[in-house]
């Protein structure tokens, strides 16, 4: 167990976990800028848009602009409006604020195309914002502007100011700086309170082994679980192709649960039959790798969905280097049963 030497206070953050919550942390230090009289929060405000704006060779001069703060305007997090008080020279930022889920369905560039098509946006300079202050596992779109924790900790976060909301905000992020620079002395018991550990864990994971295809350690989460899948395989062999579409690891972590299990997409010609069938032999392979495999509870299944077809217990304070011997091991069992 990771244990940081000076506790941190009681910070609203550590409770405050959803994504609105961090779009009203981004709305306030924004709306700084509308309050030059607190001068330190103003400064850090007018940082924020100007790292935003100088990817457009532009700077704000708030003589010129009004700044305007809209959330969930037209299903976008955070719209911030930088209104021309002379002209129509508008700049429109639309803001995507992520925690313990990533961009899906290119939904930046669906709510530009919204955006755009509001009659009096139509002209309007747009700037497309991702920020997420967990690890991304995933590539942006070059014009998307990122920022991340480390840029927040550096330029942002970086200051000593007598406010309740800055200083918890800044030891929220401080916390997590600490946590992913000793992911590898937390115990996978600690997952379930710690949800990051899913992304900084994925992340390392990939980066150690320089992945960058479909096989990638991705982090989904699914009704209140949080998943880790991974080595995905559809180039199987001809006796599996019609049955599967393909086979992939899933790592979970959850609720006094931890497991890897190895799953199956089913294809067009699936049956339990066949299921049975790789079922007895992935336990076969498991065993002559060392590797112990458990029962599990079977559901119904149709073509397309993801089902079991086995499960390897994991003990609840496994650290990061063995659970990495056990997934290399399960990963030749995949090749193994694809291969056969």
């Amino acid at each position: 167990m990771v244990d940081k030497n000076i506790k941190i206070k009681n910070n609203i953050f550590d409770f405050a976990t959803k994504e609105l919550s961090q779009d009203a942390l981004l709305c306030w230090l924004i709306n700084g800028i509308n309050y030059e009289e607190n001068k330190e929060l103003y400064d850090k405000a007018k940082i924020f848009l100007n790292h935003i704006l100088k990817e457009y060779d532009k700077k704000l001069e708030i003589d010129v602009y009004s700044v305007k703060i809209y959330r969930q305007y037209y299903h976008v997090d955070i719209f911030v409006l930088l209104e021309n008080k002379y002209n129509k020279n508008n700049i429109g930022i639309i803001i995507e604020d992520k925690k313990l889920t990533s961009e899906h369905d290119n939904q930046i560039q669906t709510y530009k195309e919204k955006i755009q098509q509001i009659k009096n946006f139509k002209e309007i300079k747009l700037i497309t914002v991702y920020y997420k202050p967990f690890e991304e596992l995933y590539e942006l779109q070059k014009d998307v502007i990122k920022i991340d924790r480390e840029y927040m900790l550096k330029n942002i976060f970086n200051s000593c100011i007598d406010n309740q909301i800055y200083t918890d905000y800044k030891e929220y992020l401080e916390e997590i700086e600490f946590l992913y620079k000793h992911i590898e002395s937390v115990s996978i018991s600690e997952w379930s309170n710690k949800k990051e550990c899913f992304y900084m864990i994925a992340k390392k994971y990939n980066h150690s082994k320089k992945r960058n295809k479909m096989e990638d350690m991705t982090v989904t989460q699914v009704r209140g679980s949080t998943f880790i899948d991974w080595y995905r395989k559809n180039n199987i062999s001809n006796s599996l192709k019609s049955k599967f579409d393909e086979i992939y690891l899933s790592l979970n972590a959850n609720y006094d649960s931890y497991e890897i299990r190895v799953r199956g997409k089913t294809g067009i010609k699936y049956n339990n039959s066949v299921r049975e069938d790789i079922e007895t032999r992935l336990k076969e392979i498991c065993k002559e790798n060392n590797l112990n495999t458990s029962n599990f509870r079977h559901k119904s299944a149709k073509s397309g969905s993801n089902i079991f077809l086995a499960k390897i217990e994991l003990c609840p304070e496994i650290k990061y280097k063995e659970l990495i011997e056990i997934i290399e091991k399960i990963e030749k069992v995949v090749d193994i049963i694809v291969g056969e």
